[in-house]
């Protein structure tokens, strides 16, 4: 019975010197949020903007005076302008090319806005065979003129005699198509277009 008490204590003794080992509480990780990706934006392409539709030709000719353009409303300066090309395409149809020239070039110096001085300074420099001066001045009266039918043909009328003098007949039967279709009633277009092709037997 002794040896059993004994035992038992010596037990109890072991155990309480014993260290207690604990295991670490197990560490789960927390996987880092997602980052959220911005949306991606998709270019739009803007759709090509249609046509503008060709202007329609004129119904009239618009022949008169160009002084019948002035009214109570007219700037000093463009009435000046006017009566100054009126005077110059006078003197061109009078045969008198330099004349007209130095009268064009004042309308252009007093108003440079007056579109219809620069159809007639070409038509005046093609008259005294300056083609590359009234080629010039034709470019810049077809930009000015570009919503005046009558007088955008009469700058193609006079570009396709141009082109007919240089021997490009292809180009100027064109520009002659293009000087009816804004103007129907272009007499001198249509009686080119009409010559070109026995020109063209002639020649061969």
């Amino acid at each position: 019975m002794q040896k059993l008490w004994v035992l038992l204590c010596f037990g109890v003794v072991v155990a309480a010197c014993t260290p207690i080992t604990t295991r670490p509480p197990r560490v789960t990780s927390v996987p880092a949020p997602k980052k959220e990706r911005p949306p991606v934006e998709i270019a739009r392409v803007p759709s090509p903007a249609p046509p503008s539709p060709p202007f329609p030709p004129a119904a009239r000719a618009d022949d008169g005076p160009l002084t019948a353009k002035i009214d109570a409303n007219t700037p000093a300066s463009r009435t000046a302008a006017l009566r100054l090309t009126e005077q110059g395409r006078q003197r061109l149809a009078a045969g008198d090319p330099p004349r007209a020239i130095e009268l064009l070039e004042r309308a252009i110096a007093v108003d440079a806005r007056v579109p219809y001085a620069y159809y007639f300074l070409a038509e005046a420099h093609a008259e005294a065979d300056h083609p590359g001066l009234a080629q010039r001045f034709l470019d810049r009266a077809e930009q000015k003129l570009a919503h005046e039918p009558y007088w955008q043909s009469e700058v193609y009328g006079l570009r396709g005699r141009l082109l007919a003098q240089e021997g490009k007949t292809v180009e100027a039967e064109a520009s002659y198509r293009r000087a009816l279709e804004a103007w129907p009633g272009n007499r001198a277009a249509a009686e080119a277009l009409t010559a070109a092709p026995q020109r063209g037997k002639e020649a061969r």
